[in-house]
């Protein structure tokens, strides 16, 4: 990042300041919204269990919760032609790596989950472009 020039810096403490007034207010209601979604989660449970049913997948999607942000999230989904950037990403380091490492590194570094034919189509059109290259199951960036 260049220089900062004072108008940016000082637009920039109007905007944190501005946050930290607002902070609070939206940790209240995400602890009210947990707490709903908490009690609505308890009344499903407890009328499967005393039904005898399975749980619905929809009690399943909202246990990870946009509110739930020190647990582990579900990897989310991208934008389709995502891969190519993340792909780039990880190449970009200048190491080598088979394609199952790739895929690791992408869900790890991006929380993003890949099929292996999407990393690995990928991995093939950047090298009929030139980008990558493969020696021995092995992927890199291509070295001009």
């Amino acid at each position: 990042m260049g220089k900062v020039s004072e108008s940016e810096r000082e637009a920039l403490r109007h905007s944190a300041e501005a946050a930290l007034a607002i902070l609070p207010k939206l940790d209240q209601e995400r602890a009210e919204l947990d707490e709903r979604i908490a009690s609505l989660r308890a009344v499903v449970a407890a009328h499967e269990a005393m039904s005898g049913k399975r749980p619905k997948k929809l009690v399943a999607a909202v246990q990870v919760s946009a509110g739930d942000a020190d647990k582990p999230q579900e990897a989310r989904k991208t934008k389709r032609g995502q891969v190519y950037e993340h792909v780039d990403a990880i190449l970009s380091g200048g190491a080598d790596y088979p394609e199952p490492d790739i895929r690791q590194m992408i869900a790890q570094r991006f929380n993003v989950v890949y099929g292996r034919s999407t990393v690995y189509a990928a991995l093939r059109r950047g090298r009929e472009a030139g980008k990558y290259e493969q020696k021995e199951r092995r992927w890199r960036m291509k070295v001009a």
